[in-house]
């Protein structure tokens, strides 16, 4: 599944106020660099608003990407164990496969879903 986002890793950073943006906490792509004119992949919070649950959202952010890499080859790895191993499979299970591979590719699909957002 190829998605259309901003390559990662993403990492955490500032923006600096301008006459219409305050300074902020953002989620920038690991590729800019210090001085760089680039776009954030997201602002998070005004810095003077700025409380716990923004910074941890900011963490959330940032580390998306290598979570859904991680999710993939990890469904990949489970798809394989269930059609190549099913013993294995229900073993490790206990039941719960078909619920662990389909958590999965709901996941997996609305981060790599495309198109508008009026049916997200």
């Amino acid at each position: 599944m190829q998605a259309n986002h901003t390559p990662g890793p993403w990492s955490i950073g500032n923006i600096k106020a301008t006459p219409l943006n305050p300074h902020a906490l953002a989620v920038w792509p690991e590729s800019v660099k210090v001085g760089e004119v680039a776009s954030p992949v997201c602002i998070v919070s005004p810095i003077a608003e700025l409380d716990d649950t923004d910074i941890q959202n900011a963490r959330l952010i940032a580390a998306a990407p290598e979570m859904l890499r991680e999710m993939e080859l990890y469904l990949t790895l489970l798809n394989w164990i269930e059609q190549e191993r099913p013993q294995w499979w229900a073993e490790a299970t206990e039941g719960s496969g078909i619920a662990t591979l389909n958590g999965y590719r709901t996941v997996i699909a609305k981060a790599t879903k495309t198109g508008d957002l009026e049916n997200y």
